[in-house]
């Protein structure tokens, strides 16, 4: 995923989903010797998607990977259970029904 996100996205963004046991130090040194100039690192998933959402442009394209529809087993930033359910809560935020 990443050699394909580093071929056709502006930007890469790595963070923590499943961890699956790791030490989330472990995952995260991992990640950060993969920072590049357009591949960055925020370990929170929810901030991640709220950071992509901010960065967005009218047109652009946000691809989320890893979870799929799955819920999320740490809890994160936001007060929400899912990527889609972070999506939908951002979505929310802008439209002023969350404030």
């Amino acid at each position: 995923m990443l050699e394909v996100s580093r071929q056709y996205c502006d930007e890469t963004v790595l963070t923590l989903d499943d961890v699956n046991g790791e030490p989330y130090e472990k995952i995260l040194g991992w990640y950060h010797r993969l920072k590049q100039a357009n591949i960055s690192v925020i370990a929170d998933r929810t901030l991640t998607i709220k950071h992509a959402w901010e960065q967005a442009n009218r047109g652009d394209c946000i691809v989320v990977t890893g979870k799929g529809p799955e819920m999320y087993q740490i809890p994160f930033e936001l007060p929400t259970c899912s990527d889609l359910d972070t999506i939908h809560y951002l979505k929310n935020v802008q439209e002023g029904s969350i404030g």
